[in-house]
């Protein structure tokens, strides 16, 4: 059977275990329910399999803190998308509303006839 890339047979167990912990300690400082560190784990594995043959010991970290920088980064990324995608939808919403009380349509009522 084929392991899809970033499985856990691709990974040392340190880089599990720092992997699970980052993950973790990201969780908790925004008070996000349990269930989502296993989403932000399985995106930080992902993104660390891909990125982890960029490692290059001549630039002075070591391997244990590039893979804390990508996986932080990619945490990072992914509260940025959501508070940029929460916001896109607050503009909406709200120019759903201004639209309907100058009596517009509003557009998903237009929508909802076709």
């Amino acid at each position: 059977m084929h392991q899809a890339p970033g499985s856990q047979d691709d990974f040392e167990e340190w880089e599990l275990r720092l992997i699970r912990r980052e993950a973790e300690a990201f969780a908790g400082a925004r008070r996000l329910r349990w269930s989502d560190v296993d989403d932000l784990e399985n995106v930080a594995q992902l993104t660390w399999w891909h990125q982890r043959s960029n490692y290059n010991p001549e630039r002075g970290a070591s391997k244990r803190t590039y893979l804390k920088r990508v996986v932080r980064n990619a945490m990072s990324d992914l509260a940025k998308a959501e508070l940029t995608q929460g916001r896109s939808a607050e503009r909406e919403a709200r120019l759903l509303s201004e639209l309907s009380g100058k009596g517009a349509i509003p557009l998903y009522a237009k929508l909802a006839t076709r």
